[in-house]
């Protein structure tokens, strides 16, 4: 979706994009929308109209919809839409870029900042989302903490296989596999049934703080790690709809 074309309007009317994105989400309001934008890094101010005229510069919409037709043809995936935002530099989410996917819909937060292989790294780990939830017949709230992990752990191994080691989340490597192993059978194999939405569910998924940042990332993408070793046939594509429960077997 042009997006640029929306922030330019919204400098003249700051309900525009709100308005426009309301036609997508029929169960939020505009505030609660413009919320959900302000939470993820986006703000319409003056330092974002120049961060929109150098992502324009670079082409990021155009690049995104290149993405978006390559990666529908190799993993058989969806024709969605994306919305593409300015957002501030930000260390927790990984240089200021970050996603959020619904299961018909993509966002997509880029500093002015961002390279050609960092929002395909971007992209990477939110389009694997979207075809995984398309793929499981599971509706979302039925997810459960293995499901999530699972979710996250792939998308990361999509963005390995895809992009490279240097543009996996620098959380994937804080820990040694023994530690990673313990931290699994011990905080989050006993609560793996606990469903989306629980809270719970978000602290395990989340971590805890500056202190053990994004550690159910960590722990999805060291189960898949595992999964890997002893499967050598693995591979993003086939394992698109493979089941949660297949990833953990002894």
């Amino acid at each position: 979706m042009r997006t640029d074309l929306w922030l330019e309007e919204e400098f003249k009317n700051p309900n525009y994009v709100p308005n426009e994105l309301k036609k997508y989400f029929t169960e939020l309001t505009e505030y609660e929308i413009s919320r959900f934008l302000l939470n993820r890094g986006y703000q319409p101010t003056a330092s974002n109209k120049f961060s929109i005229q150098i992502l324009k510069e670079k082409n990021v919409w155009e690049k995104t919809e290149q993405l978006l037709q390559k990666y529908k043809n190799e993993w058989s995936g969806p024709d969605i839409p994306i919305f593409i935002f300015p957002t501030r530099q930000n260390l927790f989410h990984n240089r200021g870029k970050n996603g959020y996917s619904f299961i018909d819909k993509i966002f997509l937060f880029v500093p002015s900042t961002i390279t050609e292989k960092e929002l395909e790294a971007l992209f990477v780990h939110e389009y694997h989302h979207i075809c995984r939830l398309n793929s499981v017949d599971k509706p979302i709230v039925e997810h459960t903490l293995l499901d999530s992990l699972i979710m996250e752990g792939l998308a990361e191994h999509a963005v390995l296989d895809y992009c490279g080691e240097q543009y996996v989340l620098k959380w994937n490597h804080l820990y040694h596999p023994n530690v990673l192993e313990r931290i699994w059978l011990n905080e989050y194999k006993p609560f793996m049934q606990v469903k989306y939405g629980n809270r719970r569910h978000t602290q395990l998924l989340f971590g805890n703080g500056l202190s053990r940042p994004l550690l159910g990332y960590t722990i999805g993408f060291y189960l898949i790690d595992r999964f890997r070793e002893n499967n050598e046939g693995f591979s993003i594509p086939s394992t698109i709809s493979t089941p949660s429960e297949q990833f953990i077997k002894d």
